[in-house]
Order: C-alpha cells, then structure tokens, then sequence
C-alpha cells in the first residue's frame, strides 16, 4: 500500500492507479481524491535565464513551489503585454499563469537556472484570447508545431533566443510574439 497524502490512510488499488500518473513520487498528492488523481500535479521545469531579457512562460496552469533558485527570483519581475490593454503588466513569479508569454530581465553576468514545481496541464484552451495583432502567448509542456494551431489566422510567431527567431513549434517554458489578424482563440 501507498500513503494518500494528508489522511493518514492508504489504499493500494488507489495508489497502483494514481502511479499511473504521479509526478514520479509514488505518492498519492497534489490535492487528489479517490476519483480525481493527480491531474493537477504536472511536474517540475527548469529554466534558464541568459543574461539581459529572456521570453519565457510557464508549462502548467500555475506555479507551484520554487524547488531551485540561481537567478534570484525574489527581486525579479516577469512582464506580461496585455493586448487588450496595450499595456505591460509587472508579475512575481508565483502570481505567473499558464498560456502567456513573460519577459524577465536577468542582472547576473552568466546564465544561470531555477527550477518550479508545476500545477495543473496545460491545454490550448488555457491560453487567452487573442487581440488583433501582436499578443505574447506560453507553451505547452510539450513540443507542439506552429502547424497544428487553429482558430486564428496567425501571420507572424517569433521568440526570443538572443535574437528574434521565426517559430515552427512551440518549445515548453518559451513565451512567442503572435501575430494574429483578428481577435480569436486558439485551439
């Protein structure tokens, strides 16, 4: 038997389930009940942050804890275009959400890496809506080809590797500039 996080209990036809799909622990966490297993709990991403502006995004619905940190998270800032708005809005790292693009700023003279748990997988239809042209968008947390997005009309895609680049897929933990010629939504 296995122990179901945060009751005491086990159960071992729950657990050889729940193994399925853990995060690699073995144990039944994440905030799952005997029907609902972890689903939420996507795993764990690490980043690398190069010196100056990187473009990057989160390959889950959320953040969850900070499990390495080199880069010095707690005094940076991730800003996020809302096309809406036409406006950048200032994030910590923990306020960041699923299917958005983020710029962030590193100070440090090198590369340097943090690692962040992941909560919830990620779906097309997490990301927002899209205005009439330049949105910042996320990526999956998996590979997922530039070809296979539908419902916009997308002109342009780029991302941001010490130079501007021409995408053909979406990379987990990448933020991209799209083009789009009308409001949509991707799906």
């Amino acid at each position: 038997t296995c122990p179901i996080s945060g009751t005491g209990e086990t159960n071992t036809d729950y657990c050889n389930y729940c193994n399925l799909y853990t995060c690699g622990d073995g144990i039944c966490n994440c905030g799952e009940t005997f029907n609902v297993c972890p689903q939420d709990c996507a795993g764990e991403f690490v980043f690398t942050l190069d010196p100056g502006w990187n473009l990057i995004s989160i390959p889950s619905k959320k953040v969850g804890d900070i499990l390495e940190d080199e880069c010095g998270l707690s005094s940076l800032r991730f800003y996020y275009y809302n096309s809406s708005t036409k406006s950048y809005e200032e994030h910590m790292i923990e306020e960041l959400e699923g299917g958005k693009g983020y710029w962030v700023y590193s100070h440090l003279p090198s590369s340097c890496n943090f690692k962040i748990g992941l909560v919830g997988f990620l779906t097309l239809n997490d990301f927002p809506e899209l205005s009439k042209g330049f949105n910042l968008i996320g990526s999956l947390n998996e590979t997922y080809p530039v070809s296979s997005l539908q419902g916009c009309d997308i002109q342009e895609i780029h991302y941001w590797d010490r130079g501007w680049k021409d995408a053909i897929q979406l990379l987990p933990g990448k933020g991209y500039w799209i083009k789009v010629s009308s409001p949509c939504k991707l799906s």
